[in-house]
This record gives C-alpha cells, structure tokens and sequence, in this order.
C-alpha cells in the first residue's frame, strides 16, 4: 500500500532523511519513533504530498506521490503535528468545512462527516465550540477531520502529543479501532504506540537508512 524507495530529502544544505526504504502492507500499522529533529515530520509531509522527495520514489496504493499527486492524495488522510483548528467553529461546522475543501457533495459530506464524528466518539457533543475542547477532544477532533472522506491511508503525526497517559492509551486504542479497515503510519517520540503497531522502526539523526525490513517489533533497529 505505501512504498518508499531511498528517499533522500534536504532542505539547502541539510539532508532531513537519507536514503529511507519502507514498505506498508495493506491494513498494516507502522509506528515510527524519534526524538525531535530525526526526521518524523518530514517523513509525514512527503507521504502527505506536501514536499516534493529530493531523491527517491514514493507510492501510495500504486501512485507515485509526485507523477500522481492527486490521485496519491485521495487515499490519504492527514493529522499533522501541529493542528490548526478554527476555534470559534462548532466541531461539525468544522468537520464540514473541511469536508467541503475535499471536494465532497453535500450527500457525501454530510454522511462522512456523521461517520468520522461516530467513529471517533464525537457525535454527541457536534455543536460544541472547538475553542472549549481539551487536550484529548482535540486529537479526537484531528483523528476526526483525516477521517473525512474515508481515505484508505492514515498517516497520524505525534497524535499524542501533550496527552496524559490515561489520555495517550485511550487515543491509541481508538486509532487501533480505526485501523480495522485502513493502513495507518504514526509516528511518536515515546515507545508506547508499539502496542498498537504490527511493526515500528526508529529514527535517529546518524542513521542513514531505514528499511522495514530490518526492523522487529519493539523498535530497534536490528
């Protein structure tokens, strides 16, 4: 389903990631682990299509990220790090507004919308103001917006960060439920997401290739 061939990125004169080699099988969890500044993020923005690979070649379901970019980009449903939400919107006006810049239908959107806000315990509480949620509400709220549209491909950037343990084990069990139907890459500075993953590789800023391959399951590299 996700396919890297050495990926090699730089921004002028640093390289972010060198040479990576990566293969997601269908309906798979990858977790991915590395302290600040390994390459995590960027990782994410490529796969997302939001930078161009230096060197390399990447795929999703088949597409080539840079000769397919839009078709590459309809599989994919995107939490970045850092999320950006409209704090005066109502989480569905949000969720809808976010439908409609998918290019859904007012069917379509309005039946993704009602299905991401089920699948991640939101539909209750729709209307409340998003500027009023807390910590946790707002990563139910961003695994909630990469749900519209269905994508097959999950790709979730540090969906943990600045949760309390209880919070953190309760995201974690909910993207492992929404994993059932979908592949999912995600990424983490804590070890933890490995109880989720069917595999998990970790970053670091000497390693110079990372390969599926050579990974087992508690995060270190073989």
């Amino acid at each position: 389903m996700i396919n890297i061939q050495h990926l090699t990125q730089k921004r002028k004169e640093y390289t972010l990631l060198s040479d990576v080699n990566l293969n997601v099988e269908k309906n798979k969890i990858l977790g991915i682990i590395g302290d600040e500044g390994t390459g995590k993020t960027t990782l994410m923005e490529v796969l997302a299509g939001i930078l161009y690979p230096t060197e390399g070649r990447v795929t999703l379901g088949g597409y080539d990220v840079v000769r397919d970019a839009k078709k590459a980009k309809s599989l994919i449903g995107y939490m970045p790090e850092s999320m950006a939400f409209y704090g005066g919107m109502t989480i569905i006006e949000y969720l809808s507004f976010i439908a409609e810049a998918k290019g859904l239908s007012f069917a379509e959107a309005q039946k993704s919308v009602k299905s991401a806000l089920s699948a991640t315990d939101l539909l209750s509480g729709r209307d409340i103001v998003i500027c009023k949620l807390n910590q946790v509400g707002k990563a139910r709220l961003g695994l909630a917006q990469a749900l519209v549209a269905n994508p097959q491909i999950l790709l979730l950037d540090c969906p943990t960060r600045n949760l309390t343990e209880k919070e953190c084990e309760s995201i974690l069990k909910l993207i492992k439920t929404l994993s059932h139907s979908r592949t999912v890459i995600i990424t983490s500075q804590s070890s933890k997401i490995a109880s989720i993953c069917d595999e998990t590789v970790t970053l670091s800023p000497k390693q110079p290739d990372v390969d599926a391959k050579d990974v087992n399951t508690d995060g270190e590299m073989d």
